[in-house]
């Protein structure tokens, strides 16, 4: 899920359930990336795709988030964010 905020900040979550590794639990991870950090990304994303910045998100890592690492692309461009995760 992608949320893009009136303060320029966005929130991008997924979840993924009875996950094998984590011994059938459920799996939460949140990126939360605040107006500056989520323009950066925008603007990398802007480079070699077109539309939303939702559209150009999952172009560039996938719907389900598994074509590309989002964490390695954020510390690859050297872009702040907070990460959250959540097994239960």
């Amino acid at each position: 899920m992608f949320y893009e905020y009136e303060d320029g900040s966005i929130k991008i979550e997924y979840e993924d359930y009875v996950v094998d590794m984590y011994g059938g639990c459920d799996y939460e991870s949140i990126y939360t990336l605040d107006k500056e950090n989520a323009e950066k990304l925008r603007k990398h994303l802007e480079k070699t795709h077109t539309g939303s910045f939702e559209e150009m998100f999952n172009e560039e890592f996938g719907s389900n988030m598994k074509k590309k690492s989002l964490e390695k692309e954020l510390d690859r461009l050297k872009i702040k964010y907070t990460h959250f995760t959540w097994i239960g």
